[in-house]
């Protein structure tokens, strides 16, 4: 790797991701030094998907270790089940016996409260591009045995999942979401690593102030994987020719991460989005492949802001999803409760702090 490759935002193609995974191992003994020499030591450790080598930093050290998940507990549910009961290699085999290789199988994901399709494309995992393999396999591996789980939701968006989730892994889980509601500003972001936004806030609060309330399109892809060049061509061509005003908020390495088990959350199961049409995920940095075009995303726009009953049905499903957000971060709400216990749960004397 080269030596400027800190984070996964420095890559610049997939066949770098394994690798940058891999080194993130050579952090273990340091981090081991680290923790020694803390005092008061730490009463927990929490780590994701990415750094399955703290599980052993952790038992080195006898300290709980928590696994922390960011996509949705709807997702995690899936790609749990789709490991423990074997869907993968399900798949595979039907793959392989299938001579219309255009023709895609739907197989159901076991073990979910709601009926929930999947195809060899649309599979749930982290780890589902060709040759990562053996990180799925650790990541599950680390999770399962983990002293707990802390996910990035919160009950009353995914209550029934939260609960199916907690049975399957047998352990506690933990939703202290939705996380973005903490450390907007931009000083919270630099603090933690992040870049202040480029753009005056300002300039586009006025500019907010002189749209129809309820009438711009807000598209953001979110912060770890990359778009191809021409993918953002056709997003922002899709955009001008729905002829709705809107922000998009674009990285000065724009990234994203589709997951089409989270569209279908969004579509089926909460009700507040309509699915663009593209049938399989992107890989970290988009693939060759255009899997949508400018008229699929002016359709889902139109959709949205212009589809009559149904959209404001959805309108007014998002609305009352985020408010029910702040009262569950709100001192007394379901996540704030749930911080409060996981904290509890893991101070023991000698020790008052969690390190993630």
């Amino acid at each position: 790797m080269p030596p400027d490759y800190q984070s996964a935002d420095m890559l610049a193609e997939n066949a770098q991701f394994t690798p940058f995974v891999k080194a993130l191992r050579g952090l273990d003994a340091p981090f081991e030094a680290y923790v020694r020499a803390l005092a008061p030591p730490p009463s927990c450790i929490v780590s994701d998907w990415c750094n399955t080598w703290t599980a052993g930093v952790a038992r080195s050290l006898g300290i709980p270790r928590l696994f922390f998940h960011g996509p949705s507990c709807f997702y995690s549910l899936c790609d749990l089940n789709a490991v423990v009961y074997g869907l993968h290699e399900q798949i595979a085999a039907a793959a392989a016996a299938d001579d219309d290789d255009d023709k895609e199988e739907a197989h159901v994901v076991p073990g979910m409260p709601v009926r929930v399709t999947v195809t060899k494309g649309t599979a749930p995992g982290f780890y589902n591009a060709p040759g990562c393999e053996a990180l799925r396999d650790e990541a599950i591996e680390v999770m399962l045995a983990a002293d707990g789980v802390v996910v990035n939701t919160f009950l009353d968006l995914e209550g029934q999942f939260v609960a199916c989730y907690e049975a399957a892994l047998g352990k506690p889980v933990w939703t202290v979401g939705p996380l973005c509601l903490h450390n907007r500003d931009d000083e919270a972001m630099a603090s933690c690593g992040g870049s202040a936004a480029a753009v005056d806030r300002r300039a586009i609060t006025a500019w907010l102030d002189g749209q129809v309330p309820g009438s711009v399109v807000l598209v953001s892809f979110g912060t770890v994987l990359r778009k191809l060049p021409k993918h953002l061509f056709e997003v922002g061509h899709g955009l001008e020719e729905s002829g709705k005003p809107f922000l998009w908020v674009v990285k000065e390495a724009e990234a994203s991460r589709p997951e089409f088990l989270n569209e279908r959350l969004a579509v089926d199961v909460l009700g507040v989005g309509v699915p663009i049409g593209v049938t399989a995920p992107v890989l970290l940095f988009g693939d060759e492949a255009m899997r949508f075009g400018r008229a699929d995303v002016a359709r889902a726009v139109s959709a949205l802001m212009d589809g009559g009953e149904e959209a404001e049905e959805r309108r007014r499903k998002a609305k009352e999803y985020g408010e029910k957000a702040r009262r569950a971060m709100a001192e007394g709400g379901s996540s704030h409760e749930s911080v409060t216990q996981l904290i509890a749960s893991f101070i023991h004397s000698g020790g008052d702090e969690l390190v993630t």
